[in-house]
């Protein structure tokens, strides 16, 4: 039975039928503009025999890259006036330590960690990396990532709404922890500058 849950237009045609329909030319584009939950879907459509699995990593690879480049792209359009940002000067001590420690490996780890991945890749950008250091590292990232969803996706084609729900609830619980730490952290911060203001001694008065 076709996996019918998500939903691609207001036609009421589904993204299973939509990559059904267009095959492989549809994985490369769904991974694009959707990325994450299509290719779990295209993995179930390959389980199905309508596609072959290592075509669908593949593609759904290429279209992540590719999804990746623009925002690279606009980071490297824009670096002028990024840089020329009060939101940038507070950050890029922030930006310079992490790309100091981990280096360009960092654009495969933001793969692997939500909600990172568009900052590293406008970011990255920015920092001037060249472009052949930037696909070389993402193509690793992309083709990790798409294997592995697609290959969810495969194997357990029988409990794929399943396997999405628990998807979509994981990444609601990463971005409430991210809230409530970023908050903590303002809240310490603050608590540490008030005391370490009570400790400072007034300066002494001329005799």
């Amino acid at each position: 039975m076709l996996y019918t849950a998500c939903r691609a237009d207001k036609g009421g045609r589904s993204l299973e039928e939509f990559l059904v329909h267009w095959g492989l030319a549809a994985v490369f584009v769904s991974a694009v503009l959707e990325g994450d939950v299509s290719l779990v879907i295209a993995g179930v459509v390959s389980q199905l025999g309508y596609t072959r699995l290592p075509a669908v990593a593949l593609l759904g690879g290429l279209g992540l890259v590719a999804a990746d480049t623009f925002w690279f792209c606009m980071g490297r359009w824009r670096s002028e006036w990024v840089r020329g940002t009060k939101l940038y000067s507070r950050a890029e001590s922030t930006i310079r330590t992490v790309a100091d420690r981990l280096g360009p490996r960092q654009i495969i780890l933001s793969r692997f960690v939500y909600g990172t991945r568009v900052p590293t890749m406008f970011f990255w950008g920015v920092l001037g990396l060249s472009f052949r250091r930037f696909v070389a590292m993402d193509l690793i990232g992309c083709g990790l990532w798409s294997a592995l969803l697609a290959g969810a996706g495969y194997a357990l084609s029988g409990s794929a709404s399943v396997l999405i729900g628990r998807m979509e609830r994981v990444e609601i619980w990463i971005v409430s922890t991210l809230i409530a730490s970023a908050i903590l952290f303002l809240l310490l911060r603050g608590l540490i500058r008030k005391r370490r203001s009570r400790d400072v001694p007034l300066p002494s008065s001329p005799s």
